[in-house]
C-alpha cells in the first residue's frame, strides 16, 4: 500500500527534470530587466569576477590612480611568463592599493584576457557585502584548492601576500622592512606544480597608504586582560573578528609615486624547503626595495 494512503497524506507529484542541454544559456530580453542594474547581463566568471565592474573601474578611478595619482612605472615586466605565475609582494596597509596597480600591469602586458587574482584572508568573506564586492574585483580566499585551480588548471596570475597580517600595520619607521613570510600555502602549491614564482617590489606604496595610528602596545598589567578578551572574542561571529583586524585610523592613497620592479629568484627544487625558499624571495624583495630607496630622490616625484 502506498505510504500516502497509510499516513493520510495526499500523494505528491514528481517534478519533471529539464535536461541540461534544453536550459537557456541566457535570460530572455523580457526577463533581463528584472536583474539588478549593477550586473544586467550577469557577466561574471566562475570566481564571481565582474568584467563590467572592472571596466567601469579601469575607465574612471583606475586610470586616475595609475596615470595621474601614483604615476606607476614598472620594470622587468618581461619576467612575467605567458602562462600562470605566482606573484609575492609585501603588505602595505589593509587596503593594499598596489594590488590594483599590479593587476593593471598584467593587463597592459598581455591584454584584457589575462587577469590577476588577489588572495585575501578567508575570514573577510563573512563580512556582509564585503565578500561579494571582493569577488567582483577578482579577490579569492587564500585556500590551497583555489590557488591550485587558478595556477594549474586556469594558468592565471595570482598575487599573494605571504607576510603575517600584522605586517600590514607597520609604522612608517619600519617601512619596506619585510617580516618573515608565514603564509606559505600558495608558495608551496606553486612549487609543487612547477609554476614560476616572482617577487614584486613596490616602492611608494608605504607612503601612499601609511598607517597613522594602529593598536598601541598595552602595559604589562593590561595584556592579561587583552588575552582574556581575545579568548572571549573567539565566540564572536567570523565577521566581527575580521573587522577587528582593521586599523583604528589609516590615511589612504596619498599621491606618492609608485615604482614596481619584478624579481626572479631561481628555485632549486626539492633540495630546498619551502620555508627556506620563501626566505630567499623575501630577502630578494627587501634588497630590491633598498636599492630603489637609495636611488629615489623624492617620495612624490620619484
Amino acid at each position: 500500500m502506498p505510504r500516502s494512503e497509510v499516513d493520510g497524506r495526499a500523494p505528491t507529484r514528481r517534478r519533471q527534470v529539464v535536461p541540461a542541454e534544453k536550459l537557456p544559456t541566457r535570460l530572455p530580453a523580457a526577463a533581463q530587466r528584472f536583474l539588478p542594474g549593477i550586473e544586467p547581463a550577469r557577466d561574471v566568471d566562475d570566481w564571481g569576477r565582474s568584467q563590467r565592474l572592472e571596466q567601469v573601474f579601469d575607465n574612471t578611478l583606475g586610470d586616475l590612480l595609475y596615470d595621474l595619482w601614483f604615476r606607476v612605472e614598472a620594470s622587468n615586466v618581461d619576467l612575467l611568463p605567458s602562462g600562470g605565475a605566482l606573484l609575492l609582494s609585501h603588505r602595505a596597509g589593509s587596503l593594499a592599493p598596489h594590488a590594483a596597480m599590479l593587476s593593471r600591469i598584467v593587463r597592459e602586458r598581455f591584454g584584457p584576457s589575462r587577469r590577476l587574482y588577489v588572495l585575501h584572508e578567508p575570514d573577510l568573506r563573512a563580512v556582509p557585502a564585503l565578500g561579494a564586492m571582493l569577488s567582483r574585483f577578482g579577490c579569492v580566499p587564500a585556500q590551497r584548492a583555489n590557488v591550485e585551480r587558478l595556477l594549474v588548471d586556469e594558468g592565471a596570475f595570482v598575487l599573494a601576500f605571504p607576510e603575517p597580517v600584522a605586517a600590514a600595520l607597520k609604522p612608517l619607521a619600519r617601512r619596506y622592512r619585510l617580516a618573515r613570510f608565514t603564509e606559505l600555502d600558495a608558495l608551496a602549491t606553486a612549487r609543487a606544480a612547477g609554476v614560476p614564482v616572482l617577487g614584486a617590489a613596490v616602492l611608494g606604496v608605504e607612503e601612499a597608504n601609511p598607517t597613522i595610528l594602529a593598536r598601541p602596545r598595552l602595559p604589562a598589567p593590561l595584556r592579561s586582560v587583552r588575552r582574556r578578551v581575545g579568548r572571549l572574542s573567539r565566540r564572536f561571529p567570523a565577521a566581527v573578528r575580521a573587522l577587528g583586524r582593521l586599523p583604528l585610523v589609516q590615511m589612504a592613497f596619498l599621491p606618492a609615486k609608485m615604482r614596481v620592479e619584478f624579481v626572479a629568484v631561481p628555485d632549486p627544487g626539492a633540495a630546498l624547503a619551502t620555508r627556506d625558499y620563501a626566505e630567499l624571495v623575501r630577502a630578494a624583495i627587501e634588497q630590491r626595495l633598498a636599492d630603489m630607496l637609495a636611488r629615489r630622490r623624492s617620495v612624490w616625484t620619484g
